[in-house]
């Protein structure tokens, strides 16, 4: 007796001319030979299937990851609080300075010198930068209590990250009371050629890339001025303002390629509205 697919296949070769028919018969007697006798009577179809623990499955084999796909990068962090300047006023107590700083460190032998850059930032906030703004920022309290906190931070943020390339956004913060400012830069670093970009390494036009930057920024500005959401642009911010600010640190690339342009709100707009970022359209 034939199972249906055994079946399926006789009806295929049939069709074929009857040259076929030895093939026929040896594949119908192999395909029809079954492992274990069925009862007297018995359909094969009817048969039990064999329970899941007897089968067998077959695991896919892991996908490895591509060599040079991106570069592992792990945070590098200090925190504490440093004990405030002592008051004028003996009645006023000390307001104390917390702090929370965090820094990259690339896990590649080509990064050796940021690595050293970058360990040097977190030493400078920690030993040098937090102990002198505890001194002074106090003063800069209105009517300080101890109520007042006094808080400093650094951070950074990896948006691109390619095996070749990666560009990172730093931001330095400081609350005083109830006012706090930031600060960002970028640093794009190709470890092809063991340097930082500049912005005339990404951006190409036929003028220099701060005037080409300049433009562009001074243009998506007006554009959201003439909006439903004109963000809080300062009025007279034009495109020789927007150019006195732009460095090699005014831009990083984000997780698409492109570049993006920043600049620290103070400059453009107030500082609540955080750091300003706009995409260099080619």
């Amino acid at each position: 007796m034939k199972s249906k697919t055994n079946y399926s296949f006789y009806r295929l070769i049939r069709a074929l001319r009857p040259l076929c028919a030895v093939v026929l018969c040896a594949l119908s007697l192999a395909a029809c030979s079954p492992a274990t006798p069925a009862s007297s009577g018995a359909d094969p179809l009817d048969e039990p299937t064999p329970p899941p623990d007897s089968l067998q499955t077959i695991e896919p084999a892991p996908t490895p990851t591509p060599a040079g796909a991106f570069i592992p990068i792990e945070p590098v962090e200090a925190s504490g609080s440093i004990a405030g300047a002592e008051r004028e006023d003996a009645s006023q107590a000390a307001i104390p300075l917390d702090y929370s700083l965090r820094v990259p460190n690339i896990n590649d032998p080509r990064a050796a010198a940021l690595n050293d850059e970058y360990a040097e930032t977190l030493r400078y906030y920690q030993d040098d930068f937090a102990p002198m703004f505890a001194e002074d920022a106090a003063s800069l309290l209105e009517n300080p209590d101890a109520s007042q906190t006094l808080e400093l931070y650094f951070d950074y943020d990896v948006k691109y990250n390619d095996g070749k390339i990666i560009s990172i956004l730093f931001v330095e913060g400081t609350l005083v009371g109830d006012q706090y400012g930031e600060t960002y830069y970028a640093e794009t670093y190709s470890f092809d050629e063991g340097r930082a970009l500049t912005l005339e390494d990404v951006i190409s036009s036929g003028e220099s890339a701060y005037e080409a930057a300049a433009k562009e920024i001074a243009r998506q500005i007006d554009e959201a001025r003439r909006s439903d959401d004109p963000w809080g642009y300062y009025e007279n911010v034009d495109e020789n303002a927007v150019a006195m600010y732009l460095s090699d640190t005014s831009f990083y690339l984000n997780a698409d390629g492109a570049v993006v342009l920043i600049l620290n709100p103070a400059f453009i707009s107030p500082c609540v509205s955080g750091v300003c970022e706009f995409i260099m359209h080619k």
